[in-house]
């Protein structure tokens, strides 16, 4: 008898781990070719990573965590902590993708943590399973569980920054710009504020006139993605394009905010890029304004563009060059 246990056993021990392959193998054959590209930039990322580096991989940021029908449309974040003492600063990283697509994956700042920062890489709720202001909002929550967590993972509170691309740019335009205000959160008084943006290759008016959008641009297209699942009906709407953005929010005593765009930029006109520094300027708020010559929208990722953001930081967190 137990002899037959024992056979029992090990025959359950190997349906198991059988299973559990074939369900990994199943659920890579899923995944497109650009998701399976997006798993392997992470992968080969994570290769790159100082020694010591502790990596926690999708990890929620809220509970139940939100899964959507697109990869990557889910509530959850990739955090990378130096080696060392600590408390180490975070810089908070959203993806670009037009709010309808993209994910966490795409994270690239190994420089950052060879530099002494702790990079969380964040994924929201697509447009296609949530209008705006869903995207926001999960910024925001991760946030908080940044904060809330900051101890479990030596990272210091009072040094958060965060940082976009495209799409994910605007985005951290809108927290430093209403995280006291609490246009989309009441987070004002409960956690350190934001001490610092980065917005690279940003949007700062979706409003189709008043951001001066070519007639060929996505934002005039009705067919386009952008304009069927950001807005409530799936029609550009004046309204929410106008409360969605950073131009709508400058005011004076916000902080530091670095601006980095391409001269020759496809997407994004850079005149968003111009008249969001001077706007910001003008209020007197201290921004700092990188035009990059030759370069579009997808290319402005350079050894300058990384020193001067990490140079940045440092300053607006009163840390050694």
């Amino acid at each position: 008898m137990k002899n037959r246990d024992n056979g029992n056993f090990w025959l359950y021990l190997s349906c198991f781990f059988i299973n559990l392959i074939m369900t990994t193998v199943f659920a890579e054959i899923q995944l497109t070719e650009e998701e399976r590209k997006s798993v392997a930039v992470k992968k080969e990322f994570i290769a790159k990573l100082p020694k010591g580096t502790v990596s926690v991989i999708d990890q929620p940021y809220v509970e139940p965590m939100f899964v959507g029908t697109k990869f990557g449309s889910t509530q959850d974040l990739d955090l990378y902590v130096p080696a060392g003492k600590g408390p180490f600063p975070v810089i908070l990283w959203m993806h670009g993708g037009s709010w309808h697509s993209g994910n966490k994956e795409s994270c690239g700042f190994v420089s950052f943590i060879f530099s002494g920062f702790a990079v969380a890489s964040v994924n929201y709720r697509l447009t296609g399973d949530a209008p705006f202001p869903a995207q926001i909002e999960d910024v925001f929550s991760a946030l908080e569980w940044i904060r809330v967590n900051s101890g479990q993972y030596n990272l210091d509170p009072d040094k958060i920054g965060v940082m976009g691309y495209s799409a994910g740019a605007l985005l951290a335009a809108l927290v430093v710009q209403t995280e006291v205000t609490g246009e989309f959160v009441n987070s004002s008084g409960r956690f350190p504020r934001v001490k610092a943006a980065a917005v690279w290759a940003g949007v700062s008016d979706l409003n189709r006139e008043t951001g001066d959008w070519p007639k060929s641009s996505f934002i005039w297209n009705p067919q386009d993605t952008f304009n069927k699942t950001f807005f409530q009906g799936g029609v550009n709407d004046p309204k929410t394009a106008k409360r969605a953005s950073p131009m709508s929010y400058v005011r004076p005593g916000l902080p530091p905010i670095i601006i980095v765009h391409g001269e020759k930029d496809e997407i994004v006109p850079q005149g968003h890029a111009i008249s969001f520094s001077e706007a910001l300027a003008k209020e007197g708020n201290k921004v700092s304004l990188l035009l990059e010559a030759g370069r579009g929208h997808g290319n402005i990722s350079t050894e300058v563009t990384f020193r001067k953001t990490i140079e940045f930081f440092k300053e607006a967190f009163g840390e050694k060059k």
